[in-house]
């Protein structure tokens, strides 16, 4: 009995495979064109928060409305670094848009960056050079909105003042005349898929990094990150005593050189390095009870110089303490005011000199008013978390006033 014969497996021809090969490519082009159109439209859909902040600062907020509105207080975080970055110098962007995790909300640029780098995001923030454009990543920090910013400001400064990048670089030579700048490469590189592994990152030691005049080892990437980075540390309130270290103790003139050119060319505040030497004598001496006077002059006489300062509220919150230390609560509780009543609402003061003040109502006998600062914080912390401009950007003034408080 013949064996029946299995049928022979039939391959397809060429040209059918080539239409299976495109059906597929066009699937996915449909997918992608799609994940586009819903980038583009639902990722810049308006909201009366956007709106808001586009009339408050002449440019467009972006993203998903759960990676902005909804996330982290993502829209509170952008709005208070844009305002003290236009109170310490004006600057243009036409816009800046949070980034989604998710990779069918991302651009085309930003889905090749989820498939090439590991983690899917090769940065927190990014500006496109002279472009007008910044982006963050959903997860940011308020200090990386700072650092995008101080990149746009210097996009302005190469186009206005080219002698600043050459003023910069005198700096930045190591003793044989070199640039110790590594390139972006070391720390892209190590961070693509397949092949990152055979790249090491470069770190450098902090030591090492001052000694040259960086602030940082990213700083040492290149002259454009070297600015930005020294900037943005000049915003953090806690580098503060690095900084009292580094211009006033170490006196490291790079580090001096530096900071000169980043408040001449208004990159930073122009009284910066006074307010880190208000502050660097009220660490050293805050405990002090016969330097009181002295503080309280010397952070005066800076008020007086510099009466719209973005350090206002920090300096008030200070000054505050002391008079409080001295039992003058009535003074104290003025000194406060005062600092709730700064241009610049600093969210890592606010709430505290509104405690400070509820403390102080409290320690006199007066309930009722303790009572009524105590619940301005919890709205003032409410809008924050909610991203109320009115809230981030004015505080709790208009509360306090309508309930018969003047500030």
């Amino acid at each position: 009995m013949e064996q029946k014969k299995s049928p022979e497996k039939r391959i397809p021809k060429l040209p059918r495979m080539r239409k299976y090969a495109w059906a597929a490519v066009k699937l996915v082009l449909a997918l992608h064109a799609g994940t586009q159109v819903n980038y583009c439209v639902t990722g810049s859909r308006d909201s009366p928060q956007r709106t808001a902040f586009e009339r408050e600062f002449g440019f467009s907020v972006q993203g998903f409305k759960e990676d902005l509105e909804d996330e982290n207080q993502n829209l509170s975080k952008i709005a208070s670094a844009v305002h003290k970055e236009q109170l310490e110098k004006q600057f243009h962007l036409s816009a800046i848009r949070v980034s989604s995790e998710h990779y069918w909300r991302k651009s085309i640029p930003g889905q090749l960056e989820h498939i090439v780098i590991k983690g899917g995001e090769a940065y927190d923030g990014i500006n496109y050079p002279f472009a007008g454009r910044i982006y963050l990543d959903d997860d940011f920090s308020i200090y990386t909105v700072n650092h995008e910013i101080k990149h746009a400001k210097t996009d302005w400064l190469m186009l206005h003042h080219p002698e600043f990048e050459k003023k910069w670089l005198a700096s930045t030579l190591d003793a044989e005349g070199n640039s110790p700048y590594s390139g972006y490469s070391s720390k892209i590189l190590p961070r693509i898929r397949l092949i990152g592994d055979y790249f090491e990152g470069r770190y450098f030691d902090s030591t090492e990094n001052e000694k040259l005049g960086f602030v940082s080892s990213y700083a040492r990437i290149c002259f454009y990150e070297d600015v930005a980075e020294l900037s943005e540390m000049a915003e953090k309130p806690y580098s503060v005593y690095a900084f009292a270290r580094l211009l006033y103790e170490d006196k490291n003139e790079k580090i001096i050189h530096k900071v000169n050119l980043a408040q001449e060319y208004g990159l930073i505040p122009a009284e910066f390095s006074e307010y880190v030497a208000v502050q660097k004598a009220f660490n050293e001496n805050k405990e002090l009870a016969d330097a009181s006077d002295a503080l309280l002059d010397l952070s005066g006489d800076f008020l007086a110089r510099h009466p719209n300062s973005v350090y206002e509220i920090i300096i008030r919150g200070e000054r505050g303490k002391i008079l409080e230390k001295k039992e003058q609560r009535r003074e104290a509780v003025e000194e406060y005011r005062l600092g709730l009543k700064a241009e610049y609402k600093d969210p890592n003061y606010y709430s505290d000199i509104i405690s400070s003040i509820s403390g102080c109502y409290e320690k006199m006998g007066d309930n009722e008013m303790a009572a009524l600062y105590q619940k301005a914080k919890e709205i003032y912390e409410a809008g924050w978390k909610n991203n109320d401009l009115e809230i981030v950007l004015r505080g709790v003034d208009g509360f306090l006033e309508e309930n018969g408080e003047r500030i």
